[in-house]
């Protein structure tokens, strides 16, 4: 095995060389690539999205407007009252708001963050004890069985990833 360096001095990189192969050299160019993930953004507005239609989802059950109220209207044959269907649209609306401000703000705020580090503490314990006192008024609401609270919600949730990933992809356009 030969050892060389490619632009001479102790710190220059190093290649190296089998018999009978071709020279690789490592500079660390791939590590500090100074090409910015799209991943961390999009995957951030798709939590940031579907954590906030859970929270807003569970206050609207609290003031009395239920996100099954629209499925309760289809099956029965009712046209849907706007007081239903607001819901969803608060949902989505607002897991589309929140996409695209988390992923803007992370794509132009690259990491690392070093220098905010006690404000991404702060910031985390509000998040975290917001949606916690959100989740304490959690409960089934009256008149619908828990299969069809079930569907609801998890249909809010998909509604909810797809508009926060749709404000995301709008952002990072931009």
């Amino acid at each position: 095995m030969v050892t060389s360096s490619a632009a001479g001095g102790p710190h220059a990189p190093a290649a190296t060389a089998l018999p009978g192969a071709r020279i690789i050299v490592t500079t660390g160019a791939m590590a500090g690539d100074s090409t910015p993930s799209r991943t961390l953004p999009l995957l951030t507005a798709l939590t940031g999205g579907v954590l906030l239609a859970l929270a807003l989802q569970i206050a609207l059950t609290a003031r009395g407007l239920q996100i099954a109220d629209v499925f309760s209207d289809m099956v029965a044959g009712n046209p849907v009252r706007l007081r239903a269907a607001m819901v969803w649209w608060v949902i989505a609306g607002s897991a589309l708001v929140t996409g695209a401000l988390v992923s803007w703000a992370l794509a132009h705020f690259p990491p690392p963050w070093h220098s905010y580090r006690g404000l991404r503490w702060i910031i985390g314990a509000i998040i975290v004890f917001a949606l916690a006192h959100i989740g304490h008024g959690a409960e089934l609401p009256h008149g619908v069985s828990p299969v069809v609270y079930l569907m609801a919600s998890a249909a809010a949730v998909v509604v909810a990833a797809v508009m926060a990933l749709i404000g995301a992809v709008f952002a990072l356009r931009g």
